[in-house]
Formats: structure tokens, C-alpha cells, sequence
């Protein structure tokens, strides 16, 4: 009624020792002869390079997918292949990724409709065979969002920002215990497939409305953000500076993000790139709301050349900047 859709998280790979499917075929599993088996997260790996065993995963996922309006997928696989060979002793590493690639296929011609984020503990398996085959990539497990600034800069080497999975987190980080602001939290999981992994119901009423204010922000940009030409700036340690700019350079948004105090009197200069030194950019500072920042005019050989001054600025604040060509 709320205009949700409805997301499943399994980890179809996998099997407890302690189940009925294990008792019936303990063969199914990965397994080296004469090591013994040791779980980890109380789990086996099944080996679906064999037919019986892809056979049995694809018949279980398309009955949930079939008998459910379900529109999204969190496929997780959360251990090594430690015991990467079959009942008759034969390596199955590089079978069991043939047949992983299989099996997805086949879920994605029966439900082309259903998107799939490959989850793998937080960034394992985020390869182009993977991403041929799923829509989205779970870059890690912590929402931190300094931890985050960093992650998600050594993924835009390797994948487009609409993949990678950005999320807003609790204001308290599972992983790390560190408190951050929402607006610090926000601004980071804008800059790439943005989502929210936090209990709303303990957020406070002033985050909450930053939240919408931020996810409104991102709807408005998400284009550009995801099919815009990616920069990234070499900075100091204490800055993170990344941008996309329009194809026909009309357009950028920039994301300069204070992780520790600089040491020097003031912060250094915003020099983006990618811009049409013929054109006249508007440049605005459309986050955090609170940041006071008079709008400037300047031309982009101006901008590219010289910059802008950054504002004296808190630790932990990211600031995102729009660029419109002035007409």
C-alpha cells in the first residue's frame, strides 16, 4: 500500500549440516577426501556443478519467485570454496562458477523482470562475470560512511556508480561502533545506487527529515550521477573529491567529502575536471542544507584552472556541489 516492493535475501549456495537436505544427500556438498569438513556460519557448500543439485536450487528459487510478487533479489554467499572438490574427487572450483552463471540464467530468462544484487559478504564476489548476470553489487558490509568513502572510491575503478550499492546506515555502525552524522551518512550514499539499511523507528525526527531531503536530492540527480562521465580528483589524505559530469558537459555534481580536520589554516581549493572551458557554469552547494554558501557564476576554464576556495569546514561533512551551465 506504501508503493513498496517486496525484496528476498538467501543464500542459495549453501546447506547446514543440521538440515534435511544434508541427511538426505550429504554427497551434494564440496568436499576433499580424506579432510574433514569444517563449517563455517554453520554451513557446507553445495556443489551445483552437478545437475541434481542445480536442478534442486532452481526448482525451490522459481517456486518462490513464481507463487510471490517479489521484484528483487539479494543472492549471498558468505564462505570460501575451502573444499572445492566433488564426491568422486575431482576439482570443481572453476565447474562450480560455470554453474553459478548457469543457474543465474536460467532464474533470469524464467523472471527477466526480477533484479538481483550480488551480495558475497560485502564486496567478494564483485567481478564482470557476475555483473554480466546481476544488477546491482553489495560493495561491503560496513556503513560507515568514512569506511565507505574510501570503498566506494576504489569501486569506481573497476564498476559504474550504478552498481554499487550506497547505503544510508544506522547513526551508530554495526561494524565499526563509530556515531556519524545523517547528513554525513547521506552524502556519502549518494554518490552511487543509494539505499537506506537503517531502523527508521530510532532515527530521530531531524534525521528523518534530512533523509527525505537527501533521498528527494538523489531521485532529482540520480541520472546524472549513474550515466554521467565519473572524475575523481587527487587530494590531500584529509579529502575525498569525486564528480560526474554530463556528456554534453552541461551539467556535474560533485562530491567533496572532509574525513579529518586539514592542517593547515584553511582547507585547500575545489578544481574540478571534465568541464567545456568555453562554458559558464552556476555553481551551487546543494548539501547539506545548513552549509551557507552563496551561489557563484564562473567559467569553466576559470573553474578547471583556478577553482573554488572550500569553505572552513567540520570533520566528517561532505559537501556536494551543482553545476549548471549558465545561459
Amino acid at each position: 500500500g506504501l508503493g513498496m516492493e517486496m525484496g528476498i535475501w538467501f543464500e542459495p549456495e549453501m546447506v547446514n549440516p543440521d538440515s534435511d537436505l544434508y541427511r538426505a544427500h550429504p554427497d551434494w556438498a564440496l568436499r576433499v577426501e580424506g579432510v574433514e569438513q569444517i563449517p563455517f556460519r554453520n554451513q557446507y557448500v553445495l556443489d551445483i556443478s552437478r545437475t541434481q543439485v542445480s536442478e534442486y536450487l532452481f526448482e525451490r528459487i522459481d517456486a518462490v519467485l513464481r507463487d510471490h510478487v517479489i521484484g528483487y533479489i539479494k543472492w549471498d554467499m558468505n564462505r570460501d570454496l575451502n573444499h572445492p572438490g566433488d564426491v568422486h574427487g575431482r576439482p570443481r572450483a572453476h565447474a562450480q562458477v560455470m554453474a553459478l552463471y548457469a543457474l543465474i540464467d536460467r532464474i533470469r530468462a524464467a523472471h527477466p523482470t526480477v533484479e538481483i544484487e550480488t551480495c558475497s559478504s560485502g564486496g567478494a564476489r564483485a567481478d564482470y562475470g557476475i555483473l554480466a548476470r546481476t544488477d546491482r553489487i553489495w560493495t561491503s558490509d560496513s556503513n560507515d560512511a568514512l569506511d565507505r568513502q574510501q570503498i566506494q572510491r576504489g569501486g569506481s575503478f573497476f564498476l559504474p556508480l550504478d552498481v554499487l550499492g550506497a547505503h544510508v546506515g544506522p547513526a551508530i555502525c554495526h561494524q565499526t561502533g563509530r556515531r556519524l552524522s545523517m547528513a554525513m551518512r547521506a552524502g556519502t550514499a549518494m554518490m552511487g545506487h543509494l539505499g537506506v539499511e537503517a531502523n527508521l523507528l530510532t532515527e530521530s525526527d531531524s534525521d528523518l527529515a534530512d533523509l527525505k531531503t537527501a533521498i528527494a536530492l538523489h531521485k532529482k540527480h540520480r541520472a546524472l550521477i549513474h550515466h554521467g562521465d565519473f572524475q575523481r580528483l587527487e587530494t590531500t589524505d584529509d579529502l575525498n573529491t569525486v564528480g560526474v559530469v554530463s556528456v554534453d558537459q552541461r551539467e556535474a555534481l560533485w562530491s567533496v567529502a572532509f574525513l579529518t580536520g586539514h592542517g593547515a589554516t584553511r582547507p585547500g581549493r575545489f578544481i574540478p575536471t571534465g568541464l567545456d572551458p568555453a562554458k559558464r557554469y552556476h555553481i551551487k552547494c546543494v548539501w547539506p542544507t545548513y552549509v551557507l554558501f552563496k551561489e557563484a557564476y564562473v567559467s569553466g576554464d576559470a573553474l578547471m584552472a583556478m577553482g573554488l576556495q572550500l569553505p572552513l569546514t567540520m570533520p566528517e561533512t561532505v559537501l556536494l556541489f551543482h553545476l549548471t551551465q549558465a545561459e
